[in-house]
């Protein structure tokens, strides 16, 4: 029988039920500038979790770009309306460091290791109290931005009453964030590709990568 696992989200009531459309005038994160630089000392287990990740993805012949990434900086939101600071980082930043947490999470659940302050040293280091998880100007906080997308579908003799489809798909094992798990459509990192200061909202990354996975999708089903 699987283990049951319990978990937690971190919030803030003015985060919830924002009910914003992702429209420009909305959706009003803004690049402020070239972001601090990201080189931290790295103590042994951190290096070491960082050269593990290198490793892996070179005999998982995974492809490791060294792309910009957005970071926030700064976050202002209310009903209707999401604002705040973005940064410039790079990939391999957040990659080695912040994006190693889940990996130590999830081969400490696998060997039945609780999940508590002592027994995940990379926590401890990079995220060890709530001042720390909200601190934005002052950690690399940096990711994805992802959707549930659902399509309406009417109703069929065959199949039932109306009903909606949402986009759920397997990633790949050749990528380097949440290979072969489950995943949304759309789900990619938020990150420029031509208009820096453009690029930084919100539903430019969703479109992005609404584009680029359903194209993905298409592909893989006429082969």
């Amino acid at each position: 029988m699987p283990a049951r696992v319990v978990t937690s989200v971190l919030t803030c009531p003015e985060w919830l039920d924002l009910g914003c459309a992702l429209t420009a005038d909305h959706d009003r994160l803004r690049l402020t500038g070239q972001a601090a630089d990201d080189s931290v000392a790295l103590d042994v287990a951190a290096a070491d979790a960082a050269v593990q990740r290198l490793a892996d993805t070179l005999v998982a012949e995974t492809r490791f770009a060294d792309m910009p990434l957005y970071r926030l900086t700064g976050i202002d939101t209310g009903k209707g309306d999401i604002s705040g600071s973005l940064g410039i980082t790079q990939f391999a930043a957040y990659a080695l460091t912040l994006d190693v947490l889940e990996g130590e999470l999830c081969d400490a659940l696998t060997a039945g290791v609780a999940p508590v302050p002592g027994s995940l040293p990379l926590r401890d280091r990079y995220l060890p109290d709530f001042a720390s998880v909200l601190g934005l100007p002052d950690r690399l906080c940096a990711g994805g931005a992802l959707a549930l997308c659902a399509f309406a579908r009417p109703a069929d003799p065959y199949r039932g009453p109306a009903d909606y489809v949402l986009l759920i798909q397997e990633r790949s094992g050749s990528v380097v964030n949440a290979a072969r798990q489950l995943a949304v459509i759309p789900k990619g990192f938020h990150q420029p590709l031509t208009d820096f200061r453009g690029d930084a909202r919100i539903a430019a990354t969703l479109r992005r990568e609404m584009e680029e996975e359903l194209s993905a999708a298409r592909t893989r089903t006429t082969q």
